[in-house]
C-alpha cells in the first residue's frame, strides 16, 4: 500500500484573514496577551479586549474599569488592570484611528 501526502492547505482562506485581521485589528502583544478590539464595537464607549490561551477580559478605556472576565484568575486581571492603565493614552489613539472619534 501507498500513502499519498496531500499538501497542506490552510485553515481558512487566506483573504478570510486579511478581512479577520481588518475586523479584529490587534493593537499589541504584552507578553502572553494579545491586546485587541472588534471593528464592529463602534457603538460601546472606547474599551479593548485582552486574551490569553481561552481567557478573556474587556477593559473600559475611559475610565480604565474591568467590564468583563472569562477564565483569568485574579492576580492576572491585576496585572492586565496595569498594562492597560500604563497604556491607555496609546489604546486610546489606536481605536480613535481605527474606529473613529469616540462618543
Amino acid at each position: 500500500m501507498r500513502i499519498v501526502r496531500l499538501p497542506k492547505t490552510p485553515t481558512r482562506p487566506q483573504h478570510i484573514g486579511r478581512l479577520y485581521n481588518i475586523w479584529v485589528p490587534t493593537i499589541e502583544y504584552r507578553g502572553p496577551y494579545r491586546i485587541f478590539f472588534y471593528s464592529h464595537d463602534l457603538r460601546e464607549p472606547p474599551h479593548i479586549h485582552v486574551q490569553r490561551d481561552r481567557s478573556t477580559a474587556k477593559f473600559w478605556l475611559q475610565p480604565v474599569a474591568l467590564a468583563s472576565s472569562h477564565g483569568f484568575a485574579a492576580h492576572e486581571l491585576n496585572e492586565i488592570h496595569g498594562i492597560v492603565r500604563d497604556n491607555v493614552a496609546r489604546y486610546l489613539e489606536k481605536w480613535n484611528e481605527h474606529l473613529g472619534k469616540s462618543k
